[in-house]
């Protein structure tokens, strides 16, 4: 179960730049610090400082930096290790205000570009090679053993290794992330999973903590779990109607369905069928029924022959693109729903990819509750792909990135 920090519990930072602790120098020069992880990116430092003087000696291109976090002067953790991206902007009124931006370690295997073939065409040892060649232990599962065809035949065309690998996780539906040791932050594991199970995946390797015991990472709306400050909902559109209608859910509650929204579906042999023109003219004439059918399979996130055989006139399968494991609908990408959500107090250990739940409400009609809609699902499983851990106004703050 995700449990709540104790709120009176201040928050504790460090910051160690070129190896040198400029914690206590710049404990009332630092505005806000944050570090963003999220799947298919670098992870990323931000620290605002505000000072009467330019600090010279530190703040250049290419300086190391080690910024920690904790709820106590003695449980601070490691949250960064990289390096400063470019000299800080900043401006000069009363006051001189500056940002340091800094991209992490493995940031080094983008330095240099490369053209190259590779020996093998089985993607897995392509990974492992890249992987290994900058000293960094892999951790690849891709179910897709078989060769690539001739004519897709791995070419490095004038990019980064860190380039390359992004490309190929895109390009192959996988997901890639890396994590650091708590107890030694310079053995870093870099993970390049199949999109369907990298979530799964983190959370068997999640960081070990008395705030998150469960394998599935839980929040809650106003209910007995009450870790969500804020939650944001959004839908992936596509060039649609632009009209909304109605359809049901479970329960036999109203859905508001937009318009544009572009459902996907895979079946059992993981074949992603998206709509056609067909569906759209239905929707655009009010067809409530079409609607709801297919709005409760898409958020349901489980596939049933039935009813996707009541609206399979409607969709065709997704085109092949240049990859031979396509038909994966990657775990990370929207399957109609996005959700940003922010919690009421900060959770320095978690990192993405996890998978969670999401609960609202509580049945006790005298309690003071509410209810999230009908479309945030309490039943299924959301990836979590975003994590933002930031330090302002005296908290620490953590906002997620997520996906059904």
């Amino acid at each position: 179960m995700a449990k709540l920090f104790e709120r009176s519990k201040m928050p504790f930072w460090s910051l160690n730049i070129n190896d040198t602790d400029l914690t206590s120098l710049l404990r009332n020069n630092v505005e806000t610090m944050s570090v963003e992880y999220e799947i298919n990116k670098i992870a990323k430092c931000e620290i605002a400082i505000n000072s009467k003087s330019y600090i010279e000696d530190f703040f250049m291109e290419g300086s190391k930096i080690q910024v920690g976090m904790g709820f106590s002067p003695t449980t601070i953790i490691p949250m960064f290790k990289g390096s400063i991206t470019a000299t800080p902007a900043g401006q000069a009124s009363d006051h001189i205000s500056y940002t340091i931006i800094a991209n992490n370690t493995i940031g080094s295997m983008g330095a240099k570009t490369q053209q190259r073939t590779f020996n093998s065409a089985i993607k897995s040892v392509i990974i492992n090679t890249i992987i290994g060649e900058n000293g960094y232990i892999p951790d690849v599962v891709i179910s897709d053993s078989t060769p690539l065809p001739a004519d897709q035949m791995p070419m490095q065309r004038n990019e980064t290794d860190l380039e390359y690998l992004m490309n190929c996780a895109k390009r192959w539906g996988c997901v890639m992330w890396h994590t650091n040791s708590l107890a030694d932050p310079d053995l870093i594991t870099i993970h390049f999973h199949d999109a369907d199970k990298a979530h799964a995946k983190g959370n068997l390797i999640k960081n070990i903590n008395a705030y998150d015991l469960d394998l599935i990472y839980k929040l809650g709306y106003r209910s007995e779990i009450n870790n969500i400050e804020n939650i944001r909902w959004s839908f992936e559109k596509s060039q649609g109607t632009g009209n909304s209608v109605k359809g049901m859910d479970d329960d036999g509650a109203d859905i508001q369905v937009p318009g544009d929204f572009k459902p996907t579906i895979t079946d059992q042999e993981g074949i992603v069928y998206e709509p056609k023109q067909s569906y759209y003219d239905e929707i655009k004439k009010g067809n409530v029924d079409l609607a709801g059918k297919v709005a409760k399979m898409g958020i349901s996130g489980s596939f049933n022959q039935g009813s996707f055989n009541a609206v399979k006139e409607y969709f065709v399968p997704v085109k092949k693109l240049e990859r031979t494991n396509e038909n994966k609908n990657p775990a990370y990408a929207s399957h109609g729903i996005k959700l940003d959500i922010d919690l009421n107090v900060g959770d320095i250990y978690l990192r993405p990819p996890r998978q969670c739940s999401i609960i609202s409400g509580v049945n006790n009609q005298r309690a003071d509750t509410s209810k999230l809609p009908a479309f945030i699902r309490k039943n299924v499983l959301y990836n979590i792909n975003k994590v933002k851990t930031t330090i302002s106004s005296g908290k620490i703050h953590t906002s997620l990135g997520i996906t059904l």
